[in-house]
């Protein structure tokens, strides 16, 4: 609302009405329609700890003028890319890497173990490119990037696999059937939300 905080976001998130209609009540004013404006109002009520009440497929850069301080993430899923490298003090992003490369002070230098990856298996392991010094953020990971241009790379989500058994927590196989089908009719419906007929 004071315009203290810029967003630059590549994606949609699926559950920006409920989350839009609990900031309105908190007393959140909008500026626009789209989904992503929700991004702005929860980094201003939670700060970088409202990450997982995203459902969506994201990656964005929010500059904080007060802290002075470019808060990153991508979503849970790694979905849509993000990119980035430091070069003379400048942090420098995209979605594309080929967006990077425009800039004068970045160098297309092949990566070794970068090109040793995409000959040996199926594609890259973040956060290595392609291209030297240029870097992919992880799936759920995000970056804050201070005044001194200083960059943490923090995780807030991964996907954990129980090495032993798995405890139900009293409820038999048929519940979790059943609800592994609710959220699967739940996350299609969202992802038909649009603004223009389907």
């Amino acid at each position: 609302e004071d315009d203290s905080l810029i967003l630059i976001c590549n994606g949609e998130i699926f559950n920006y009405i409920e989350l839009k209609e609990e900031l309105i009540q908190k007393g959140h004013q909008f500026k626009t329609e789209t989904d992503i404006e929700v991004i702005l109002h929860l980094y201003e009520d939670f700060g970088m700890d409202f990450l997982n009440e995203l459902n969506g497929q994201f990656a964005f850069a929010i500059y904080d003028k007060a802290k002075k301080a470019l808060f990153c993430a991508r979503d849970q899923m790694g979905i849509i890319p993000f990119f980035y490298t430091m070069v003379e003090d400048n942090f420098i992003f995209g979605s594309e890497i080929k967006a990077i490369l425009e800039h004068p002070a970045v160098k297309a230098e092949v990566d070794l173990v970068g090109l040793d990856q995409i000959l040996t298996f199926a594609g890259l392991a973040s956060p290595r490119t392609m291209f030297k010094d240029i870097k992919s953020l992880e799936n759920g990971h995000y970056l804050v990037v201070d005044a001194n241009a200083t960059i943490n790379d923090i995780e807030y989500w991964d996907l954990i696999y129980p090495e032993g058994p798995v405890v139900l927590n009293g409820k038999d196989e048929n519940y979790y059937s059943e609800e592994l089908e609710r959220l699967f009719d739940e996350s299609i419906q969202l992802r038909l939300r649009t603004d223009v007929p389907y």
